[in-house]
């Protein structure tokens, strides 16, 4: 994922769901050089010693938004080369982070979805809402 991102060159990553800041410290260290921004939202939870070593190692490349994605996202504007969602685990929350984030990318935006599995009878909590949303997504072009 993180090299066939980095051979298109991305300006910019939206993450929503930073939890402690992993996927947000990986996308910043493979891009060195190629000045790109990654936005990233959470809750908060277990979020804030993450986004603090992360401000600290990467300055202005990083923005770290407190809040909703469901009330967050539809606040920000442009366009976006990557997108990550790794949010809310509800149908309700992967639906609508999908559908906001819509808005925020075009035809060359890679749209990576965490937790969605294939076989349903591997299903665990975290796979109830982004499984299904992904798969009627994918039916309906």
């Amino acid at each position: 994922m993180i090299e066939f991102c980095i051979s298109r060159r991305p300006r910019r990553i939206l993450e929503i769901g930073f939890n402690y800041g992993h996927s947000s410290l990986l996308f910043l260290l493979n891009t060195a050089g190629f000045n790109t921004e990654v936005v990233s939202l959470d809750i908060g939870e277990h979020s804030k010693v993450g986004a603090d070593y992360i401000r600290r190692e990467f300055g202005r490349r990083h923005k770290f938004i407190f809040g909703n994605s469901l009330l967050e996202v539809p606040k920000l504007d442009g366009v976006f080369d990557l997108i990550f969602i790794d949010g809310g685990h509800s149908f309700k929350d992967a639906m609508m982070d999908i559908i906001n984030c819509m808005k925020l990318s075009n035809e060359r935006t890679l749209l990576v979805i965490d937790d969605v599995i294939k076989d349903q009878e591997d299903c665990l909590f975290w796979n109830q809402g982004p499984s299904p949303v992904w798969k009627m997504m994918m039916n309906e072009g």
